[in-house]
Order: structure tokens, then sequence, then C-alpha cells
């Protein structure tokens, strides 16, 4: 973090759009922290050390996850952030708080209907949690082969403004 400090502007995802958008000259090359899934280490490691150094980082929360409908990995290490922590630093100025879908499946092996449905339910769910727009999206495992036509589709008809992935 320090390294990334000295030698980059780390600015919030929403900030790159706008840099992006404005042709923005940034003093230092701008670069963007983003965490996948939800587990409860973003609040006790990341979270402490990003308000201690002053950077912003987004979390992307795949909802199911965070319900405790679903188990990404079978492990007590690597459990689900609580709604109680991720409201506390959706309320920081350090941290935003994306949509990564309902349940983590794999969008392009599903059909549309589905596809649209996990989108839907996590920008719906973090919406009605946070009180607020949800406009951060990351498909999830994020590689060309994992996005379909229509979860781009969907993304967009949802109102999402920035959606990424590994590419």
């Amino acid at each position: 973090l320090i390294f990334l400090k000295q030698n980059y502007s780390v600015i919030p995802l929403s900030e790159a759009l706008e840099g992006i958008i404005n042709h923005d000259n940034f003093t230092k090359p701008p670069a963007v922290i983003t965490f996948d899934d939800g587990y409860i280490d973003n609040y006790e490691y990341a979270f402490p050390l990003l308000k201690k150094h002053n950077l912003h980082a987004t979390i992307f929360v795949v909802t199911g996850f965070i319900n405790k409908e679903i188990d990404l990995i079978d492990s007590p290490y690597w459990g689900p952030l609580s709604w109680e922590h991720i409201q506390a630093m959706d309320s920081s100025t350090n941290i935003e708080i994306g949509a990564h879908t309902n349940s983590h499946r794999i969008l392009s092996g599903l059909d549309d209907n589905e596809a649209y449905a996990e989108i839907e339910k996590s920008k719906l769910v973090l919406e009605e949690k946070l009180n607020r727009d949800i406009n951060l999206f990351a498909y999830p495992n994020g590689r060309g082969e994992d996005i379909s036509l229509a979860s781009v589709k969907a993304v967009k008809k949802l109102g999402f403004k920035i959606a990424v992935s590994t590419f």
C-alpha cells in the first residue's frame, strides 16, 4: 500500500470512470484497488490498512454468500462479511461497494433469464441493505469466456455505470 501511495494516485473506481470520460491528467498514474466476493478479511485486515493510509478500494460482494445461502470456500478462515461490516465500510470514504452476483455462478453457463436474475438480485439486495443505488459490477471469474452477451446486456439494462472483468 505504501508503494502504491508513493507511485500512483489510488482512486475510487467511480472516480476512474470520471477520469476516463473527462480525459483527466493525473499527477501520478491512476490505480484502483478491488476485492471480490466479500470475505471477512476485507473488513478485518484491508479496511483498517486502507483507512490508515487513506486509500480507496471497491469491494464486490456476492450477496448469497453474505446472506449465508452459499459457501464460496469451505473454510472458517474464508467466511463472509456481515451486513454490519458492509454498511460500516460503505459509510466510510475509503470503500465503495459493488455487486458480484447473488451466487457467483459463471454467467456464460446460464440461460439469459438466469443470468439476468443473478445480476438483478445482487443489485436489489445491496440497494435494500445500503439504502442507495448500486452502480458498480464485477463479473464472476471475469474472463472473456465467463461473460455472456446476455449478461452484458443485463448489466446495461439494470443501470450499472461500471462493469469490470479481468481483461
